[in-house]
């Protein structure tokens, strides 16, 4: 299933991003997070950078639907996985945006991190990527981008939130992830060049030896490779759901119109009763956020028990103990009364909450797309490929 066309009120599709769509772009990463960032949405020294970097003028969005004419030269695919001359390369934040609250940037950590990768690969940029969209990581290739002068593709390699930063349609296309550059507050360059395999053991370590967060360049390819293994039009889709979250309408009492609004179905409307977090709070380098269970009473037709499995970010929605949703669809909290993405971390008992259903991008309900995306990859007893109907 395909996201449903905008409703009429929507914004029409942008070729630029500028001061003015923002606020609507933040709002609706929220969405596509899954629950892993909701509610209090960026920190703020990462707002305060993107609208610092968009004062300079609007970011030009760049998607497959462009012209040879409007989009920058692409050279012909590499046969391997590395591109000999890189043109383009993915732009994220990892590890703890509120990190960036105590470890403030400097500003100059995205022009650094691509800086030392174009160096690695002897590569010139023509475009930046944004790795996903989905919560604060739909700022920093914005960021990028404006800092360098460069268009932005309108396309993401998630469509959604997923822990590590193998876990993209890039990947599934071919793309290596390596070379990395990252770049610290504190004016730390490293560029990380191993399989892709062990990267999740070297990069979390070395974000923590940098104050907890650091900018990531990665996954150097051609232009015209990132066009056809990215997820088109996702920059778009965030602006129209922040859109319609920001001005709801008549659905603030119709989860359903919401919902559909939004390109997915509602699953439930109720009431949390129950919050359960694991005992085991600690991290590891594969999956480094802690299980938590949600326990919601519906309030309308059959007034089920729904439970929500989260692991970073929800990955199961059962309804009296039958699967009613899973990863790698996209399951999220919108709160019933003000319209707001609602994080996992601040749902506490007493609160209303719509529970909506978004469809994963098709490449996710593939064979390779579920081996390193679906239920089995978080642990979760294989469900078969259930995409959201």
């Amino acid at each position: 299933m395909t996201a449903s066309p905008p409703s009429p009120s929507a914004p029409p599709p942008r070729d630029q991003i500028t001061l003015d769509e923002l606020d609507d772009l933040v709002i609706g990463a929220e969405l596509f997070s899954s629950g892993g960032g909701g509610t209090d949405g960026p920190a703020d020294s990462l707002l305060d950078w993107a609208r610092q970097a968009l004062a300079r003028g609007p970011v030009r969005l760049l998607g497959p639907d462009r012209n040879p004419g409007q989009a920058p030269e692409a050279h012909a695919d590499d046969p391997g996985n590395r591109a000999q001359h890189p043109d383009c390369v993915a732009v994220l934040l990892v590890g703890t945006p509120t990190m960036l609250e105590e470890h403030l940037p400097t500003g100059n950590e995205t022009r650094a991190a691509v800086a030392a990768l174009e160096r690695w690969t002897g590569g010139s940029l023509r475009a930046i990527a944004p790795l996903n969209i989905a919560g604060v990581n739909c700022l920093p290739a914005v960021i990028t981008a404006a800092q360098l002068d460069l268009p932005l593709l309108d396309i993401d390699g998630m469509g959604r939130g997923f822990p590590l930063v193998e876990q993209t349609t890039y990947a599934l296309d071919g793309i290596d992830p390596t070379p990395l550059a990252v770049a610290g507050g504190n004016g730390e360059v490293v560029v990380v060049d191993q399989p892709a395999a062990s990267l999740e053991s070297m990069l979390r370590p070395l974000v923590l030896g940098c104050g907890g967060w650091v900018i990531c360049a990665c996954y150097p390819a051609r232009v015209s490779r990132f066009l056809r293994a990215g997820i088109p039009g996702s920059i778009n889709r965030a602006i129209q759901a922040g859109h319609a979250l920001r001005h709801p309408g008549d659905t603030t009492s119709d989860g359903h119109a919401l919902a559909r609004r939004l390109g997915g179905r509602l699953l439930c409307r109720g009431r949390v009763v129950d919050v359960e977090y694991s005992p085991d709070r600690r991290s590891t380098t594969s999956h480094p956020a802690s299980v938590s269970s949600l326990v919601i009473e519906e309030a309308e037709r059959a007034r089920r028990i729904v439970r929500l499995e989260a692991h970073n970010e929800i990955l199961l929605a059962l309804a009296d103990g039958g699967v009613i949703g899973s990863v790698p669809d996209i399951i999220c909290l919108v709160g019933q009364h003000f319209r707001r993405v609602i994080d996992i971390e601040q749902v506490t008992p007493g609160l209303d909450v719509d529970v909506i259903l978004l469809p994963a991008a098709h490449h996710w309900h593939t064979a390779p797309g579920m081996a390193l995306a679906g239920p089995a990859a978080f642990g979760l007893p294989e469900l078969g490929n259930r995409p959201c109907a």
